[in-house]
């Protein structure tokens, strides 16, 4: 699928939004919640049921990683009944982000990717220009440190590989196949491309099988679409396995070929239209959930006191007062950890309680307002928790 978008650069944030009313949105960095606070109206009954997109799967991969062993059978099903109900979106994705079984290192996937002229030469591809190279690395390297159950690698032989890249002289960037329902993915990069970081990223989870977000079949709610070029139509085979994301590396930038919908507040989140240019949370989460979690050098996780797993890798402050830490004992886990099922994420849903994307564990309920721009709830995604949500992530 083709790839030709406008360049921006963005510092990715994650203030808070609660999925009932009333919406008092909190913006600051994904280190930090405090910030201005934008009020918004009460939030429409009609959200409750409402479809929304997601960070989105072709249904042939889904199928095909359930298969192949790289997902659970419990979760492709789960995510094949949450795309046909009309349950809140945040509630279908809470129920399917934890059905995950950790697996060996030998149960990693493998992805062998050759880079046309880098160790290597072709006279069947375009040579990658060489300014692409250390993007290509770092996108490689960060996939890898956010997905334990994935293995990309250069090769230098061709025959080898199972993605590979080329040169392309015309103006985009695009993926041809998805290597778990075809076997092999190769993905062309134009020389004066700007962004190259971002785009590294975005064409390889194309070609791990992720579709775009404002394609998805059931997008009308939350953007409206003025293009109908293959880029921006809607594909029917895509199912969410995300809640929707304005942060996503797979979301187009915002410009005149779509625009938001008012009605869907997520949007109050993100005050910029700047383009995303890292994977955020809730892409992590949705790539550890196809390529589930395996042991390897430098992820080997425990289960913690919480119940929860832990492996003890920084992946960042999600907010105030934490030290970034995925556990090692307790608090916050990272994505990886997070798609994990215990006993005690099975407890928590007979709660009705869950992980936000910060990894806290939340309820939704009103406890009253904690500090200057807190709407007084518990979660969903973010924020302070209540008092016994607090005792569940802490006990």
């Amino acid at each position: 699928m083709g790839n030709s978008h406008s360049i921006g650069i963005s510092e990715e944030v994650y203030p808070r939004l609660s999925l009932e009313s009333p919406a008092s949105i909190v913006f600051g960095s994904s280190a930090d919640v405090r910030g201005g606070v934008l009020k918004s109206k009460r939030i429409p009954e009609r959200l409750r049921c409402q479809p929304q997109i997601f960070l989105a799967v072709h249904e042939s991969d889904l199928d095909a990683a359930a298969r192949k062993g790289h997902t659970s059978e419990e979760y492709a099903k789960a995510v094949k009944e949450a795309n046909t109900t009309d349950e809140h979106p945040l509630h279908k994705f809470y129920k399917t982000q934890s059905l995950q079984y950790l697996g060996e290192e030998t149960d990693r996937e493998s992805v062998p990717i050759w880079i046309a002229g880098y160790n290597n030469s072709s006279s069947e591809f375009e040579d990658v220009a060489s300014s692409w190279i250390e993007h290509i690395q770092r996108a490689i390297s960060d996939i890898n440190e956010a997905v334990p159950g994935l293995n990309l690698h250069t090769v230098s032989e061709k025959s080898k590989a199972i993605i590979k890249m080329a040169g392309n002289r015309k103006k985009s960037c695009y993926t041809m196949g998805r290597i778990l329902s075809g076997g092999s993915a190769e993905i062309y990069l134009y020389s004066g491309w700007n962004n190259k970081k971002r785009t590294s990223c975005h064409e390889l989870l194309h070609a791990l099988g992720f579709g775009h977000e404002h394609q998805r079949p059931d997008r009308d709610y939350s953007i409206e679409v003025g293009s109908d070029t293959s880029q921006y139509m809607k594909l029917d085979d895509l199912y969410g396995v995300t809640r929707f994301d304005p942060y996503s590396i797979m979301l187009y930038p915002e410009d005149e070929k779509y625009l938001r919908r008012s009605g869907d507040p997520v949007w109050f989140t993100k005050p910029s239209h700047e383009l995303n240019v890292k994977m955020s949370e809730l892409d992590k989460m949705g790539v550890n959930n196809l390529y589930r979690p395996c042991t390897r050098t430098g992820y080997s996780p425990v289960i913690g006191s919480t119940g929860l797993f832990y492996c003890g890798r920084y992946i960042g402050v999600q907010f105030s007062g934490k030290d970034g830490y995925c556990g090692p004992d307790n608090g916050v886990n990272c994505p990886a950890c997070r798609a994990l099922k215990t006993d005690r994420v099975v407890a928590l849903w007979e709660k009705d309680k869950w992980q936000g994307w910060t990894g806290a564990i939340y309820c939704g309920s009103y406890f009253g307002v904690q500090c200057e721009g807190h709407d007084g709830y518990c979660g969903p995604n973010n924020g302070p928790q209540c008092p016994e949500c607090y005792k569940e992530f802490t006990p």
